[in-house]
């Protein structure tokens, strides 16, 4: 485009610059809760994540010592503890994993144990959140294999 006495124009006027802005901002604002749901979805399958491998370490644990090793859930404080148990040698704190604060964690079972043949106790672990999030981790005994079941929305 050419102006007077033939100098050329360069870059945005401030109305077109504002107007990008005021696009970009609307696109980005109808965008935020599809981005916060993706976010909790994410922190959801990360702590999901987290208590099967610990539950996989427990049985790890039991047949690597060759000792019980007992699994303690504690539902209020959101807190699994592993303990080393033994014939005369105490309690022995293994390992503790803690949920998110925004998860609530429970299970069918307060204490289970972990054999160092590979058994265990047979039980489930329950974890939510909100949007309708949960997943329930089952551990069968008779040869400690852990599936989950996973019931979050798309």
């Amino acid at each position: 485009m050419m102006l007077r006495a033939g100098i050329r124009r360069r870059g945005f006027t401030l109305l077109e610059l504002l107007l990008v802005l005021v696009i970009v901002a609307v696109v980005l604002g109808l965008n935020a809760p599809v981005f916060k749901n993706n976010i909790a979805k994410t922190s959801f399958n990360s702590q999901l994540g987290k208590i099967y491998l610990f539950l996989d370490y427990a049985k790890t644990q039991a047949i690597t010592r060759e000792a019980i090793i007992k699994l303690e859930i504690d539902s209020e404080n959101k807190k699994i503890a592993l303990f080393k148990t033994g014939a005369g040698e105490g309690v022995e704190l293994v390992s503790e994993l803690k949920a998110g604060d925004s998860m609530d964690l429970g299970s069918s079972k307060d204490e289970v144990l972990f054999y160092p043949d590979g058994t265990t106790d047979e039980f489930e672990v329950y974890l939510s959140a909100g949007e309708g999030m949960q997943a329930t981790i089952f551990i069968r005994g008779f040869d400690g294999k852990i599936e989950i079941k996973q019931n979050a929305r798309e």
